[in-house]
């Protein structure tokens, strides 16, 4: 019996790992990845907090290459109430606002705080998945 040059462990071993990474839909794919703001020039926390009498808004970038369809949530959650908002389209590169999210009576017990979860539904395919939540502060 006439034995072959190559193993055939590591040549199988090699399709399977190019079958995998082929059968990935993501795959060769750009991604979407979108993320809270905080306002110009601020850090921090409070960086997050714009509001007005009508409540909280809250600023998404889209940081990546392509077009974000209008296709997620941004949640706002104070304490134990979530809060949730449709996220508009957002062009690669751009910020969109959304809200506004009422404010809870009760949040100010000196200050308010509060979690940004954007992309909550998660029906972008977003690889940076652990950069879309933020903690906020609005102080009292």
């Amino acid at each position: 019996m006439i034995m072959p040059w190559y193993s055939p462990k590591p040549v199988i071993c090699l399709f399977a790992i190019t079958l995998v990474a082929s059968c990935d839909p993501r795959a060769g794919v750009e991604q979407v990845d979108l993320v809270p703001e905080r306002a110009p020039g601020s850090q921090g926390a409070n960086g997050f907090c714009k509001r007005d009498d009508l409540g909280l808004y809250v600023m998404v970038r889209n940081q990546s290459n392509i077009d974000a369809l209008q296709s997620t949530i941004t949640r706002v959650t104070f304490g134990n109430t979530s809060q949730d908002l449709s996220t508009p389209p957002i062009a690669a590169g751009s910020m969109a606002t959304v809200g506004p999210y009422p404010i809870p009576s009760g949040c100010f017990n000196a200050d308010c705080d509060f979690t940004i979860h954007v992309n909550q539904t998660r029906l972008l395919i977003d690889e940076f998945g652990d950069n879309n939540s933020a903690d906020g502060i609005c102080i009292g």
